[in-house]
């Protein structure tokens, strides 16, 4: 007997018509849905084993044992599968299910936690058979199924709220011994699902539990760092897929390392090509990096350093960066007033005015360089303004405009004018318009943090009377 399951799939729907006359084929298609797994063993064997003991799905199963001479022997084989239901129906589909000669073959299923069940077989046209549930409990039993390769779906509504639906899938077939009393029976396992299959010959019953064949792992990795300085430590991850169960590392240094996720330290400089194996009970592969770490000679920094600013008033903010080559790891700076920072790009305040000498010293794991800039901060004393101004033109007739320039010096920052006329600005540089003629007096005063002062120029504006002013 062989019965070859595979291709399992939930998912599929059929809806084939239905007969008296289909039903009669399917009862002779699906006597023999399953006893392709049933071994040939006899009613009255005391002793059969199974080879190999422990099968996967693409092994040819092997049965031999005794029965009497000439013996006629009931064989058995039950699986049972949960079955998930989705929008209130269940459904199995079994796909180039492979169906041998036999004699009075006999096959069932039995469905738990529905409302009904419906199986269909398709040889070259869909065969199907139903029944409805009682107690939520539904059976479908036939017998003498020719020898066939089907397509079998098994299906129907789930009681309300039911999920997963339990099916029990049972065929039997009479086998008979030969006249030495001895029974030999093989078949393959490439086509059939994974689980467990209770095997019943005579009164003598086995469970088998069949699974699929573990395949070769698919060996990968990756690494933090893959450059750097020595000593260089870097963590290696493994990536592997298919379940490895062993790895072995060779790090290209002469070095090596049986775990999974091992941490190496590359102490001399180079290129190193790194390769991990790893293996599981199918077998091994290897991936292989090459140049896949680089390991640098670390040398000692060249400190070097700038300011946002040089020269200014106290207080006087400035922001200094460090522009050191070599990697440096640590940093001391002097600014020169007595203060200093271990910050890689501090800010510094100077509140006293004088010029100030800044050095910067830099470390690594080579060793340390010193940068030095004399005089290179200059914090002046902020005093109050002198105020000044000009006027682009200082007499014409109504309405005369005059741009005003500012030219105080000591750094203002505020300016006040008065234009002798009522009118009043607070821009630096600000246009006037002048409409009645006379003669104007201009003040500014200029102000900044330490103070401020004014200048006055009296009659510097003339204006004369137009012939429409």
């Amino acid at each position: 007997m062989k019965i070859a399951l595979t291709n399992v799939n939930y998912a599929s729907k059929i809806k084939p018509a239905r007969s008296k006359r289909e039903n009669f084929i399917f009862c002779l298609l699906t006597s023999l849905l399953l006893l392709g797994l049933l071994i040939s063993p006899a009613a009255a064997a005391t002793e059969w084993k199974l080879s190999p003991s422990n099968p996967v799905v693409g092994d040819t199963l092997k049965i031999t044992g005794t029965a009497s001479p000439g013996e006629n022997i009931r064989a058995e084989v039950t699986f049972e599968k949960k079955i998930p239901v989705s929008g209130g129906k269940y459904q199995l589909s079994l796909n180039n299910i492979k169906i041998p000669d036999g004699k009075d073959n006999l096959f069932s299923v039995r469905a738990e936690g529905v409302r009904n069940l419906h199986v269909g077989v398709k040889k070259l046209i869909w065969i199907n058979l139903n029944a409805d549930a009682s107690k939520g409990v539904a059976t479908i039993s036939q017998a003498h199924v020719p020898a066939w390769t089907y397509d079998i779906l098994i299906d129907g509504d789930a009681l309300s709220g039911k999920s997963p639906v339990s099916l029990r899938v049972s065929a039997s077939q009479t086998l008979k011994a030969d006249s030495k009393g001895k029974f030999e029976f093989s078949y393959g396992t490439s086509s059939m699902p994974e689980g467990k299959f209770n095997i019943k010959i005579g009164k003598s019953e086995k469970t088998i539990d069949l699974k699929y064949r573990q395949q070769k792992p698919a060996a990968d990795f990756s690494a933090v760092s893959t450059s750097g300085y020595t000593p260089l430590k870097v963590t290696f991850t493994d990536k592997s897929t298919g379940s490895p169960n062993s790895w072995k590392w060779n790090f290209g240094d002469g070095k090596s390392s049986k775990e999974k996720n091992p941490v190496h330290i590359y102490d001399r400089p180079g290129k190193y090509t790194v390769s991990l194996i790893a293996t599981n009970g199918a077998g091994s592969d290897t991936e292989s990096k090459s140049c896949y770490i680089t390991a640098n000679v670390l040398k000692p920094p060249t400190a070097g350093f700038s300011a946002d600013k040089t020269s200014g008033y106290t207080p006087l903010k400035v922001i200094f960066t460090d522009k050191s080559a070599g990697s440096p790891n640590s940093w001391k700076w002097d600014f020169g007033d007595g203060k200093s920072s271990i910050e890689k790009n501090p800010v510094h305040i100077y509140d006293r005015t004088g010029k100030y000498t800044v050095s910067l010293k830099v470390t690594n794991g080579a060793g340390s360089n010193k940068a030095t800039k004399s005089s290179y901060i200059d914090a002046k004393v902020l005093k109050s303004p002198i105020a000044a101004f000009s006027a682009s033109t200082t007499s014409g007739k109504a309405p005369l405009i005059v741009k005003f320039t500012d030219k105080s010096t000591g750094s203002p920052n505020s300016w006040k004018w008065n234009f002798g006329d009522e009118s009043y600005s607070t821009s630096q540089n600000p246009r006037h318009m002048y409409f009645k003629a006379g003669k104007y007096t201009v003040t500014l005063t200029a102000r900044n943090a330490a103070g401020g002062t004014k200048i006055t120029k009296s009659g510097i504006i003339t204006v004369s009377k137009s012939r429409w002013y």
